[in-house]
């Protein structure tokens, strides 16, 4: 039954959130599960899907590491060129969301990327002078939106060597970041 209600969730969280659980349950004659329950559902998946983007981006890391090495770099931290481009959850000057990516360019592997956000539900559904409850606060950027790009380049291109062993040596854009 566990299983039914994560899929549940999992559709719901792409098509309406705890409201389309409601209707489809009271279409179909049946009791939801609870709304907190709902997030907690939607919290595992969410938290899943972020482990498996994780294995996933550090799997391409060491697969372009590898192919590097075979080409002869023996360095720890290896130089590479790459394309660095954003994306946003709707076209103009208003997006709340967005994100940036560094790919390498002879290999086309992603090798990083950022998330970038200027909305947190619980903090935009505060009254005047309410203190935000303890939650993960989904926000973190707080400029203007079309400097959304120009910031998750900056964030990138700084934990660049750390993160990923990496150092972007030459950059090929759209000059959306200035």
């Amino acid at each position: 039954m566990y299983d039914l209600h994560k899929r549940l969730v999992r559709g719901a969280l792409h098509s309406g959130g705890y409201t389309a659980v409601r209707e489809l349950c009271a279409t179909l004659n049946m009791h939801p599960s609870s709304e907190k329950s709902y997030h907690q559902i939607g919290k595992e998946i969410q938290e899943k899907g972020i482990e498996e983007m994780e294995r996933a981006m550090e799997k391409s890391r060491a697969k372009l590491h590898n192919i590097l090495k075979e080409r002869g770099d023996e360095n720890e931290v290896k130089e590479i060129s790459v394309s660095c481009d954003g994306s946003w959850s709707k076209r103009g000057f208003t997006s709340m969301y967005g994100f940036v990516s560094v790919i390498e360019l002879t290999t086309g592997i992603c090798v990083d990327f950022v998330l970038l956000s200027k909305y947190c539900k619980v903090c935009e559904n505060l009254g005047a002078g309410q203190q935000a409850p303890q939650h993960e606060c989904t926000k973190n950027y707080d400029g203007s939106s079309p400097a959304m790009e120009m910031e998750g380049w900056r964030r990138l291109w700084e934990r660049s060597i750390e993160k990923c062993k990496l150092k972007y040596v030459k950059v090929v854009s759209d000059g959306g970041y200035k």
